[in-house]
């Protein structure tokens, strides 16, 4: 349904003129990825809520989340390089929905 060059590529997307539009799948919950529950919880207790945050983490970064090893990484990045993401990616100017919404949620 889509061509691998633009598979590529999918930090960012070139819309018209100047703006970049990033893939919708950045602006997905985490737990959309169906992780294990020990994954799940490093990333909440890492406050780390949307996809595009967790791409913007490096391996490194990661690794210092408490209780987060390398079974957690590779489970992580093996689920995101199924959407052609990876850990460490630059993705300037994206907000997660929760930044770019005027109506936050209060607790």
């Amino acid at each position: 349904n889509f061509d691998e060059d633009k598979a590529k590529a999918p930090d960012k997307v070139e819309g018209e003129g100047d703006d970049v539009v990033y893939p919708p799948f950045l602006d997905k919950n985490v737990e959309d990825l169906e992780l294990s529950v020990r994954s799940a919880n490093c990333l909440k207790n890492a406050d780390i809520q949307y996809i595009g945050q967790l791409v913007q983490k490096t391996d490194a970064e990661m690794l210092k989340t408490k209780n987060f090893g390398r079974k957690s990484l590779n489970e992580i990045k093996a689920l995101l390089a199924e959407h052609d993401l990876t850990l460490g990616m630059k993705v300037e100017g994206w907000k997660s929905p929760g930044e770019s919404e005027e109506d936050v949620v209060e607790e």
